[in-house]
């Protein structure tokens, strides 16, 4: 199996408490007790509380991570009418209030939940995981080029009075423009739906194998329709227990990272924990992914 591409490194990044903080604080202590990170994971999955920015700065992680600057998992909740929430709002607001960016594009996928973005060209858009209420619109891809000012912020406003509760979970990726691109022109898009962001259910006869969203690039012949100004691919991937996923890129890709959000799997034997971080080899045909007792949920990057 040595055409198949294998695991260099391994890495969980440090989770930070956020929204809300108490829990988060709380799953920070269960983390440190013998086995706790397994146990404050599944809770974390359940009830937010926590996210975990994957920074990729050191030079031989550049070289494994181009073009991916960084990617966060935000897992997060809202009891709408708890007054801790407002004191917390007072100390820091829901989301990401206006800042700026240049030479970079982001792109944020909402699990759950959803977000409102307003910019200084004087955008506002809303998206996010719930189809009827975001017209079908989970991901935002923002070019930032020449610069932009934008804030984003949780969509807090509850479906029907009675609601409570709010859960919201992202992924954010950072991807580095080529340097001829850095000053290009600002564009967002919203997209989702089979479309833009087409869905592969791979089966084996009858019985469901893995089921891959197509967020940018492609997978299995399926292409995301996401405005790119330089070759990556990013997948979200669930993979029913025990079955296997494949995917190949092309070998002028730098970068491999899979990022365990729910679950586990193996590559060639070596196991990926939930919330940890993969960082594959380049060489070999393809990357062979099978997932363990539990299933596996991951996102999958890959690029020049």
């Amino acid at each position: 199996s040595n055409k198949n591409k294998t695991i260099k490194k391994l890495q969980r990044y440090e989770r930070i408490p956020a929204w809300p903080l108490n829990n988060g604080i709380r799953l920070n202590a269960i983390e440190r007790l013998p086995g706790g990170s397994r146990v404050a994971s599944r809770v974390e999955s359940k009830y937010g509380g926590r996210d975990c920015p994957n920074i990729f700065i050191n030079t031989d992680e550049i070289r494994d991570t181009s073009p991916f600057m960084m990617f966060v998992h935000h897992n997060h909740s809202f009891r709408l009418n708890d007054p801790l929430r407002w004191v917390e709002k007072f100390l820091m607001p829901e989301g990401f209030p206006s800042h700026a960016h240049r030479g970079m594009l982001t792109v944020t996928i909402c699990l759950s939940g959803g977000m409102i973005h307003r910019d200084s060209l004087g955008i506002k858009q809303f998206f996010g995981a719930d189809k009827k209420k975001y017209s079908g619109k989970h991901t935002q891809a923002l070019n930032f080029g020449a610069g932009l000012v934008h804030e984003l912020m949780w969509d807090n406003t509850p479906h029907r009075i009675t609601q409570n509760f709010i859960a919201q979970e992202i992924y954010q990726i950072w991807v580095d423009l080529p340097s001829d691109q850095r000053m290009s022109n600002v564009y967002v898009e919203l997209l989702g739906g089979e479309d833009e962001t087409p869905t592969v259910v791979e089966k084996q006869g009858r019985v469901l194998q893995s089921t891959t969203l197509v967020v940018a690039g492609s997978h299995k012949d399926r292409k995301s329709r996401m405005l790119q100004k330089s070759e990556f691919t990013i997948l979200q991937v669930t993979v029913e227990p025990g079955k296997t996923w494949t995917h190949s890129s092309p070998t002028c890709f730098d970068s491999i990272i899979l990022y365990m959000r729910k679950g586990g799997a193996k590559i060639e034997g070596r196991e990926v924990p939930m919330h940890c971080t993969a960082f594959c080899s380049t060489d070999g045909e393809e990357i062979m992914v099978v997932a363990g007792k539990q299933g596996a949920d991951f996102l999958f990057l890959t690029g020049e």
